[in-house]
């Protein structure tokens, strides 16, 4: 569930799933404080490769932050705990970088159809109030800090990309970089080390800089990933994306109705 928001010069901005996290995150931890429906030991869920700026909003608003690995079905293994304790209730959300958003432990997989909805709940709130969602994002930048991603893939096909991204982490492993454009290495993780990281197994390298930043590698089925962030003290704006001067508004007239689009 992807989506742009519109700016004050009237172009719009495609926001990352990593913003529209955090920005749901921020919403609901609010709202449920604002009506009282917040639980006793709140708990919120994200994959290890998504930003930390949500693990800042969480101890924010007293919600526990845990760190699952890559894929959807180990946030649905902690609710799925929860619920084994009888404290379902304690999960609020859960979301991954790649646009998976679950609000409640009413299913164990993304949800965009409850997604879609909070989006549309998150904008019309902002626009009673007089704001929107682009500038609540960046009310929580100036709050938290301004955190930035960034994906490179490298892709190699056949058997023999295997091997060669079998060969890749490998040399990571034996042969550690220093530093990364200069920026030293000041700590690795290892997630093939269950006993050191407390998830399972998985062939996966995080690497945290001395700026702050982090590099993560890891080699999903055709391609490896590395994630370098910026460090939570940049307080100025990297260079603004291309936005677009234009953008197909809704056909459906209830949309214009509402007054969201």
């Amino acid at each position: 569930m992807g989506i742009a928001v519109r700016c004050k010069d009237g172009s719009y901005e495609l926001l990352s799933g990593n913003e529209v996290g955090v920005l749901l995150l921020d919403y609901i931890c609010a709202g449920r404080i604002e009506k009282g429906t917040m639980p006793k030991n709140p708990v919120m869920c994200k994959s290890i490769v998504s930003t930390p700026l949500a693990d800042k909003v969480a101890e924010h608003y007293g919600v526990e932050c845990r760190n699952v690995l890559t894929g959807f079905k180990w946030i649905g293994d902690q609710i799925a705990g929860l619920e084994a304790a009888g404290e379902e209730e304690r999960f609020i959300f859960g979301f991954e970088e790649s646009y998976g958003y679950l609000a409640g432990p009413y299913v164990r997989d993304k949800d965009a159809i409850i997604g879609s909805m909070l989006i549309c709940e998150m904008a019309a709130y902002y626009r009673a109030k007089g704001s929107s969602i682009k500038e609540e994002l960046e009310r929580i930048y100036a709050e938290y800090g301004r955190y930035l991603n960034k994906v490179d893939s490298f892709e190699f096909p056949g058997l023999s990309g295997m091997d060669k991204m079998a060969d890749i982490m490998q040399n990571l492993r034996v042969n550690p970089p220093k530093d990364f454009a200069g920026d030293k290495v000041v700590k690795v993780v290892d997630y093939k080390k269950p006993e050191e990281t407390g998830l399972p197994a998985a062939n996966v390298l995080i690497y945290t800089l001395e700026s702050g930043a982090t590099v993560v590698v890891r080699p999903p089925a055709p391609s490896r990933r590395s994630r370098p962030t910026l460090p939570p003290r940049a307080r100025t704006s990297p260079r603004p994306r291309p936005r677009r001067k234009s953008w197909p508004r809704p056909a459906s007239p209830c949309w214009r109705k509402s007054g969201i689009a």
